[in-house]
């Protein structure tokens, strides 16, 4: 393995050399990995798989690129890259955890994605749908508050979403907008989520 493969499992190459899955990582997980390398011979081409993997006694997830050397049709070698996704996975499952929680909430509830600076939601819930005249059914994923509320509004609203990545604070207001009528008033919380010192995601509840 390379010296980043190393730095990132934290295993030393000269130790792995001519040890199986199974003598590094165990029965278990060892077994599962070594599926996945069969899998790849067996198939003669490349394959991209996600697998959780004990490293000193922490359960790190991979996802994983695997492709078959040949020689003469034969699969003689499997060739790989890998890379670390464990925040990853941590940062989809407390965002999985907030959407189960107000998911039949009847209050507008929301995850605004911050990554690349447009402030996309990410996910709403049903009630939030309802009032800006959505189907249950719709995907808001990708919209922003101006696509959703007009210019007037939606500013204001990106204005404060600014405020709760910039200050790393809850942040409370209230907005005027025009669903389900025009002149209706929302007392709103932004709260940010923060994994690695870094804002990654607003979650916000909105009321009447």
């Amino acid at each position: 393995v390379n010296p980043a493969y190393e730095r990132a499992a934290g295993l030393d190459s000269d130790e792995l050399h001519g040890k199986t899955p199974r003598d590094i990582l165990g029965d278990e997980a060892g077994s599962e990995v070594e599926a996945k390398y069969q899998t790849g011979i067996d198939q003669c081409e490349s394959i991209k798989y996600e697998e959780e993997i004990p490293i000193n006694e922490e359960l790190t997830y991979w996802e994983t690129r695997s492709a078959p050397v040949t020689i003469d049709g034969e699969g003689e070698k499997l060739v790989g890259a890998t890379r670390n996704i464990t925040d990853r996975k941590e940062r989809e499952r407390k965002l999985d955890l907030v959407e189960t929680l107000f998911k039949h909430t009847e209050e507008c509830q929301f995850i605004v994605d911050v990554a690349d600076g447009d402030f996309e939601l990410r996910h709403a819930n049903e009630y939030y749908k309802r009032i800006v005249g959505l189907p249950p059914t719709e995907s808001v994923t990708g919209q922003t508050p101006t696509e959703l509320f007009g210019e007037t509004g939606g500013e204001e609203i990106l204005d404060r979403y600014r405020e709760c990545v910039e200050t790393r604070e809850s942040v409370t207001y209230t907005v005027e907008v025009p669903v389900p009528e025009a002149g209706t008033v929302y007392r709103t919380i932004l709260t940010p989520v923060v994994t690695d010192d870094t804002v990654t995601h607003i979650v916000g509840t909105a009321r009447d």
